[in-house]
């Protein structure tokens, strides 16, 4: 039996920013992992959602038809800390699409990122600015754009120090 690989991720919120300006991508895991019905989310959770637009049916002889979803606006909070996920096709698609962003070096290696890897949260502060100003640009007024929510705060980046 072949020895099961992991990758070390972190999800890249700014895949997708909403009509309001809060980024809100996210992934779920590889369907043959976890079913899709499910929704299972890669290192993001839904911690809100409020209902924007009622669900609308009616029922005719005896059967409920919706005529229109329920619109809800999610809050969704992403970790800041590596989250471990079983390697697949799938998996290494979504961070090589940038859906995913690799979190060291060896994860980076297997999915064929080799000469362009960089620090997780330099890169996802690149995906930000990308994403705001391609969201300013497609928007004709568009809101400001809000930090995505994260579940635990990113560990300082401490300065070397010069003294000896």
């Amino acid at each position: 039996m072949a020895k099961k690989r992991f990758l070390r991720v972190l999800p890249n919120p700014w895949t997708n920013i909403d009509e309001n300006g809060t980024p809100n991508g996210f992934v779920l895991w590889d369907p043959a992992i976890v079913p899709p019905r499910e929704r299972k989310m890669i290192g993001a959770t839904i911690s809100k959602a409020d209902l924007v637009v009622p669900e609308v049916s009616e029922t005719v002889r005896g059967m409920k038809y919706t005529l229109r979803q329920a619109r809800h606006q999610n809050e969704i909070t992403y970790e800041t800390e590596p989250v471990l996920i079983e390697d697949t096709s799938y998996h290494r698609a979504e961070i090589s699409q940038g859906n995913l962003i690799a979190a060291d070096a060896e994860t980076a290696a297997q999915c064929g990122i080799v000469d362009s890897f960089e620090e997780p949260l330099e890169h996802i502060a690149k995906l930000r600015e990308l994403a705001i100003e391609q969201f300013k640009l497609a928007n004709l007024d568009p809101p400001d754009v809000v930090e995505a929510k994260t579940a635990t705060p990113p560990a300082p980046v401490e300065a070397p120090s010069s003294l000896g």
